[in-house]
């Protein structure tokens, strides 16, 4: 009976130390932190952003409203899908939630469209 019990602790031992390097691991290939529009490049293609500035140049495209975020002299292309289509939005946002000069907070996922590096917004604060 004590031999089971030495080996049940090895065993948990092992198992805790692996849990441990796995989280590690996971925790480093995940991406989800806020980012300066400087950093919003090729090497963030597919991977989920949070940026803040200002929208300007807003243009409502029919399915789709594309504006420019700006902040410290950075600028990055933002497109926000109006429901539907590939990417479902959590909210509706209105024409109103649209105004340029309007500083907010986008969470969404770096895209490469036609050569060029876009967020596709999922969330505008």
């Amino acid at each position: 009976m004590l031999m089971d019990e030495k080996l049940l602790q090895k065993l948990s031992l092992i198992c805790t130390i692996l849990g441990i390097i796995m989280i590690f691991i996971v925790s480093r290939t995940i991406y989800s932190g806020e980012v300066s529009l400087s950093e919003v490049t090729d090497e963030l293609v597919d991977s989920e952003v949070r940026v803040t500035g200002m929208m300007t140049g807003v243009e409502d495209k029919g399915s789709l409203w594309i504006f420019n975020l700006e902040n410290e002299g950075e600028e990055a292309k933002v497109v926000y899908f109006k429901g539907g289509g590939s990417y479902i939005n959590k909210a509706e946002y209105g024409e109103d939630d649209f105004v340029e000069g309007r500083e907010v907070e986008i969470r969404g996922r770096v895209q490469e469209w036609n050569g060029m590096i876009e967020i596709v917004a999922e969330e505008i604060l």
